[in-house]
């Protein structure tokens, strides 16, 4: 019986978010890239979707990943939330068009895959996160209690990606 080596997709994921974005590279057990990207262009909803779009395409033009993962958005209420779901949709028709393998995560999802709780908080998360990735202590132990939201994105953005590897 032979066994096929199939390779190991490289995870792009995705903290949308209507002032910053989280973002996460895994390739395999490896994170390659983390980083929290800000729409500086928030004149218009339509404005932070073509930013957020951008930056996103841009993204995968750099890592080409073979898998784009995405945390759902929360719906709440207001125009900021409706702008989030937009831009979470918008990303996903982007790495459905250009090929990839495209999945949505439930946050409650992302929680229980990486701190075992669906009701874990972000510390709890990103705690675990740093034990696995210690390059990321530095976020989670240094940042300014100001930054610590901030950081938030990029640590979900970890998150997901691990949750969608199956890492966890």
């Amino acid at each position: 019986m032979t066994i096929k080596n199939t390779p190991v997709k490289k995870i792009l994921a995705i903290d949308p978010g209507t002032r910053e974005m989280g973002i996460a590279v895994l390739h395999g057990n490896e994170l390659e890239h983390y980083a929290v990207k800000t729409i500086t262009n928030r004149e218009s909803p339509s404005a932070i979707l073509l930013q957020g779009s951008q930056i996103v395409y841009k993204l995968i033009s750099t890592h080409q990943p073979g898998m784009l993962a995405i945390e759902r958005p929360f719906i709440g209420y207001g125009n900021r939330s409706a702008t989030l779901v937009d831009l979470a949709r918008e990303i996903s028709k982007l790495g459905k068009g250009l090929g990839l393998d495209v999945k949505e995560i439930n946050p409650s999802t992302v929680k229980k895959a990486v701190a075992g709780s669906g009701s874990a908080t972000k510390r709890d998360v990103a705690r675990v996160l740093s034990a696995r990735f210690p390059e990321l202590r530095v976020h989670l132990e240094q940042a300014p209690k100001y930054k610590e939201g901030y950081w938030n994105n990029m640590f979900d953005a970890v998150a997901v990606a691990v949750t969608a590897a199956g890492v966890y």
